[in-house]
């Protein structure tokens, strides 16, 4: 299988429906090098330096995405899909197979919100959330859709907010986030003002998920990790 080009492909879909015409033009000239020539000298070129594509963000118009969730998951997209053209692209170089992506890589361990210093209150954002089960879906979705030949279909998928997988992870998070004390905001970025106590002593605080050692098994939470 065509791992590279199948990559650059995806990349190229996401960057034209995202309104980045372009960056979706250099992504075809990339594709269109590698077709013809096998040749991704071009492509590499393109990472390291001042506004290239390690300094892009997606931004479209709000019209054309109303869903602040939308924003944060084609950024996570367009990021693993970053670092598969460009590992990809070093390991052609190299004279080096390209495989499959790995499931687990680059996987966020904690979950990022904000913790009181006056009352301990906690909260999350659902914007928080979505940063720590985004990669976690987008890497199951890109492994099944890549060996269907259908990986474009992740982008589509993606920007509609299509996933069956998204809204039961969120529940779950949620409901994980609620056994543990952990309230969830209503606004995606708060600021420094506790919700409980009304001081500004809101700080940055992270959680690792945890098994509770019971006979039973016990339940999933949140520790914080980092204060």
């Amino acid at each position: 299988m065509d791992y590279y080009g199948c990559y650059l492909q995806a990349m190229h879909t996401l960057l034209r429906q995202a309104d980045e015409p372009f960056w979706a033009r250099q992504i075809a000239k990339d594709l269109d090098l590698w077709e013809q020539r096998q040749s991704v000298a071009a492509h590499l070129a393109r990472y390291g330096e001042a506004d290239s594509l390690d300094d892009l963000y997606l931004q479209p118009p709000a019209r054309r995405w109303s869903d602040p969730g939308q924003r944060t998951w084609a950024n996570v997209l367009y990021t693993k899909l970053r670092q598969l053209c460009h590992a990809a692209a070093v390991a052609i170089e190299r004279g080096e197979p390209v495989g499959p992506p790995g499931l687990v890589s680059g996987l966020p361990q904690v979950l990022h919100g904000k913790r009181c210093a006056a009352c301990g209150s906690m909260r999350a954002t659902q914007y928080d959330i979505d940063m720590y089960i985004a990669p976690r879906v987008l890497a199951q979705e890109i492994a099944a859709k890549l060996e269907l030949g259908s990986l474009e279909q992740v982008v589509n998928d993606c920007l509609s907010m299509r996933f069956p997988t998204i809204l039961p992870a969120r529940r779950r998070i949620h409901d994980i986030l609620t056994c543990s004390g952990i309230d969830i905001s209503e606004r995606d970025h708060f600021d420094g003002t506790c919700e409980h106590c009304a001081g500004e002593t809101m700080a940055a605080c992270s959680w690792s998920a945890t098994q509770q050692n019971r006979p039973d098994g016990g339940k999933i939470v949140f520790t914080a990790v980092r204060a």
